[in-house]
């Protein structure tokens, strides 16, 4: 399937373009009603050169997306204060008992759904060329600042994504490792401590303080800390407290000194 088909399959890439209704007069100068807001089926069979039977099958057969973007068949009073409102109301015969009036918005769903159609072809070409294009017909002034818009969020979006796959470098390590020492000191009451001198309760403190680390920022390590988690893990570790049963633990062990 080429690339002007895909509109022609793809209601939602329809969608996607159908305020471009400007693209018309780009491909070929369209003649509107005296409302210069509609057109007639034949004057949009004159538009695209095709049969008038190939624009009545056309609406037959999407009736529906049609009269969403407005298509309308006018009959009775509604059709009479239609013509009364043009100056030359010969434009509509006084034999005429309907009119289909076609806005530009369907007028370009009509280009975007028939076949055999070159100036249809041409307005799907168009459409597609400038959503890949999206800065043609800007001034060059105009053309920059957007094209330095998008270097500047694709280059946020680079470091979002480095910060968030990023570790720490090594003094980062060094940095959590000696907060890390800080604070497991201060819990066991300090160097000259029981519990400090105990390595068994020692090597729980700094165990239970690490994994609690590792838990929470969703590391096996804190020296794999990712770098977006750096700061907040400087602030986790001096405000961290051990289990109960560890504290417990330490007080005993601490205890013991005064017997």
């Amino acid at each position: 399937m080429s690339k002007s088909d895909a509109l022609i399959e793809s209601k939602s890439l329809r969608e996607s373009v159908i305020d471009r209704s400007e693209v018309l007069d780009k491909v070929k100068k369209l003649s509107l009603l005296p409302d210069d807001v509609n057109a007639s089926i034949d004057q949009v069979t004159a538009y695209y050169e095709v049969g008038k039977e190939a624009i009545n099958s056309l609406i037959k057969d999407n009736r529906e997306e049609l009269e969403s973007d407005g298509l309308k068949v006018l009959t009775g009073m509604e059709l009479t204060k239609f013509a009364k409102s043009f100056e030359d109301i010969a434009i509509i015969g006084k034999m005429t008992r309907s009119l289909t009036i076609i806005p530009r918005r369907a007028i370009l769903r009509i280009g975007m759904l028939l076949r055999d159609s070159l100036i249809a072809r041409g307005v799907r070409d168009y459409l597609l060329n400038r959503e890949a294009n999206p800065y043609s017909g800007l001034s060059p002034e105009v053309r920059a600042i957007f094209v330095m818009d998008d270097k500047v969020q694709k280059l946020d979006t680079r470091i979002e994504t480095l910060e968030n796959k990023t570790t720490i470098d090594y003094g980062q390590q060094q940095r959590l490792k000696k907060a890390g020492n800080a604070k497991a000191i201060s819990v066991l009451g300090g160097k000259k401590s029981a519990a400090y001198q105990n390595s068994s309760v020692r090597s729980k403190v700094y165990q239970a303080m690490w994994n609690d680390y590792q838990e929470y920022f969703d590391t096996n390590s804190y020296s794999n800390t990712f770098t977006k988690d750096y700061e907040q893990g400087l602030q986790y570790v001096p405000h961290w407290t051990p289990p109960n049963n560890l504290m417990r633990e330490i007080e005993r062990e601490n205890g013991q000194t005064l017997f």
